[in-house]
C-alpha cells in the first residue's frame, strides 16, 4: 500500500537505475542493498518448504506454518518494494533515504496495517496476517500516469506471485503438505491483489 508523504527538496536530481551490484549509479549505499533480514526470511521460508515435505506431523505443521508466514512476509516486502521502486523511477527520490529500496520489512511497518488490523482480524476469527505501507511523495511524481503505475505496482506484484505459485503447484510434482502450503499462499496473493485494487470510498 502506498500513501502520501512530504515534499521533496528542490535540488533532487533525476533518479538513476540500480545496477546489478545493488548500488545506485555505481556508488554503494546501505539504502539500496538487499536487507539481511529479508534474506533471513527467504531462508526460513525455504526451510519451511523442506519441512513441509517431511512425513511427520510436527515437521509438516511447522513447515507449512513457516512456508505460509514466511512467504507472506516476503510478498509483503516485494509488494511495498514494487510501490517504492516505481515511485523512485517516477521522480520520488525520498523513498531511497527511507530505506524502501532495501526490501527490509522494518521499513514497511505501519501501526494500523501491521498491528491494529491483525488484532481486529483475530477478534473476528480471521487470520492475523500483517500489512505494510510506504509513504510516497505524490507531488514529486512526474504525471498522473506515474501515480497510477505506482499504485498498481504493489498489487500486480501479488498477482504475478500468485500466478507463479499456482503454475509451480500445477506443473511440479511435490509432497501434499508443500502443495497445500503453496496453494494457500497463492490464495493469499490473489486476495491481496483484489483488496488492493478495490476502490476505497
Amino acid at each position: 500500500m502506498d500513501t502520501s508523504g512530504w515534499s521533496s527538496s528542490p535540488d533532487e536530481i533525476r533518479p538513476r537505475a540500480l545496477n546489478r551490484s545493488g548500488t545506485l549509479g555505481g556508488v554503494k549505499s546501505s539504502t539500496t542493498r538487499i536487507s539481511p533480514l529479508f534474506l533471513l526470511i527467504v531462508g526460513l521460508t525455504a526451510l519451511g518448504g523442506v519441512l513441509a515435505t517431511v512425513d511427520t506431523e510436527l515437521a509438516l505443521t511447522t513447515g507449512v506454518l513457516l512456508l505460509v508466514l514466511g512467504g507472506w512476509a516476503l510478498s509483503l516486502c516485494l509488494h511495498e518494494f514494487g510501490h517504492a521502486v516505481t515511485a523512485y523511477r517516477g521522480g520520488d527520490l525520498s523513498v531511497r533515504s527511507k530505506g524502501y529500496l532495501t526490501l527490509d520489512p522494518r521499513h514497511y511497518t505501519d501501526p494500523v496495517l501491521s498491528i491494529v488490523l491483525p488484532l481486529v482480524f483475530v477478534a473476528i476469527g480471521g487470520i492475523p496476517l500483517p500489512g505494510g505501507a510506504v509513504w510516497i511523495n505524490h507531488h514529486a511524481l512526474r504525471s498522473r500516469r506515474t501515480e497510477s503505475m505506482v499504485s498498481l505496482a504493489g498489487p500486480l506484484t501479488n498477482l504475478v506471485l500468485g500466478m507463479l505459485i499456482v503454475a509451480a503447484v500445477s506443473v511440479v510434482p511435490m509432497a501434499p503438505g508443500l502443495a497445500a502450503g503453496l496453494s494457500y499462499l497463492a490464495f493469499l496473493q490473489v486476495i491481496a491483489f483484489v483488496l488492493n485494487v478495490l476502490p476505497v470510498p
